[in-house]
């Protein structure tokens, strides 16, 4: 159970640690210190889906 436990906790903070850097790249790109191209690319994902995202 304490397996368990301890991985759901590491799969947590994975996720968070994740959003963490997704929402640095989306305020760099609001602060226009890097390009659309440039977050898309650091995040995986086209530029259509990323500013589908934003809306």
């Amino acid at each position: 159970m304490c397996k368990a436990i301890d991985d759901m906790v590491k799969d947590g903070e994975a996720r968070g640690e994740a959003r963490g850097k997704h929402n640095i790249i989306i305020e760099l790109l609001r602060d226009n210190i890097i390009s659309l191209s440039e977050a898309a690319k650091r995040l995986n994902l086209s530029e259509a889906a990323l500013l589908e995202q934003l809306k």
